[in-house]
């Protein structure tokens, strides 16, 4: 028996059996947070399938992130957000202080980052000499690629080293929320099935139609300003699907190494000892902020991108202001847009 095997606890051994009687019929669990959770007794088979034959190991599975909760419906004409609405809710809320950060378009990326072998058996009873792992937020393995995999929790591990990060939280292990970039890397599937056929079939029909427009309007002996309007909607229109083209296209790009990859980190969710609640989200900037200089200052081709951000006192108007242009100026870039948190997580 290998020695990293034998040192497990017995819990740990016991982890790798599963009671069927656990997992079937009506479940109620009972949490310190959402108080009872119930499972109904015909949601389990299904979630009980997806769990075996999708997920990754669930005793790495130690948080799954939620969706953020975007912001009201924008009353300004042409928009349909703007951060008007999100910092009026905060206000409302009475949350005095919000960090605006950048809005990454990227997919979800949770990984759990270990000092060394020993942290990964102890804490999370690995068997397979795991160093870490990095899923989505539905709890698969973000990449197929287990050397991917391994590199890039690597550079993760050789920023915190190069930080002393381990040292000031008194931690062996990092739990990290994450956009990895491009979008195209987990969501190849789906751009191909939704984003670029409704680009390809946008281009198709709209030429299409322009050129029915056309050859009847050369048809015709005198003006006709039906026909006329309509060539000028079609134009519109395929102007438009160009731009939901360049939208997308702006996030991706092919990937065949961690040079072609870009991680940017905006929470550190956990350690040893407790989640980060007692952290603010300027000590999260600053701090994150420090692992993409270390990366940068040991790879020509740095993997961490730290987040751009704004603190915002909500009662300052000059401060609301200059947010606002910020985010302006991000969109009319093509960027994302932000995303607006209290300061304090706890709020």
């Amino acid at each position: 028996m290998r020695a990293d095997v034998a040192a497990r606890t017995a819990q740990q051994e016991q982890d790798d059996l599963l009671d069927i009687e656990d997992v079937v019929g009506k479940r109620v669990i009972a949490t310190r947070l959402m108080g009872n959770v119930t499972i109904g007794e015909e949601h389990a088979p299904a979630a009980l399938e997806v769990l075996t034959r999708f997920a990754a190991d669930p005793r790495w599975l130690i948080y799954l992130p939620p969706t953020m909760s975007p912001s009201e419906t924008s009353r300004r004409p042409g928009l349909l957000e703007h951060p008007d609405e999100a910092f009026a809710y905060f206000r409302t809320e009475g949350v005095q202080t919000v960090v605006c950060q950048e809005k990454h378009m990227g997919s979800r990326f949770v990984a759990v980052v270990c000092r060394d072998a020993d942290a990964a058996r102890t804490r999370f009873g690995d068997a397979d000499r795991r160093l870490g792992i990095c899923y989505t937020r539905t709890g698969r393995h973000f990449f197929d690629d287990a050397e991917l995999e391994g590199a890039v929790l690597a550079r993760l591990r050789a920023a915190i080293d190069a930080t002393g990060l381990w040292e000031r939280l008194n931690t062996s292990w990092l739990l990290l929320d994450a956009e990895l970039m491009p979008w195209s890397t987990k969501a190849q599937g789906l751009l191909e099935r939704q984003y670029a056929a409704v680009g390809a079939a946008s281009h198709r029909a709209l030429a299409d139609a322009s050129n029915a427009v056309q050859q009847a309007i050369s048809r015709r002996t005198e003006d006709s300003a039906e026909l006329s309007a309509l060539a000028t909607s079609l134009q519109r229109r395929s102007e438009h699907a160009s731009r939901y083209v360049e939208a997308y296209r702006r996030y991706c790009w092919p990937v065949s190494s961690i040079d072609d990859l870009a991680l940017a980190p905006f929470q550190i969710l956990a350690s040893e000892g407790g989640v980060h609640l007692d952290r603010d989200h300027r000590w999260q900037m600053e701090t994150l902020a420090e692992l993409s200089r270390a990366d940068a200052t040991s790879n020509a081709r740095p993997l961490l991108r730290a987040t751009a951000h704004r603190v915002v006192d909500l009662g300052d108007g000059a401060a609301t202001a200059e947010a606002t242009s910020w985010w302006e100026t991000m969109t009319a870039a093509g960027g994302e847009g932000m995303v607006v948190k209290p300061v304090d997580p706890r709020l």
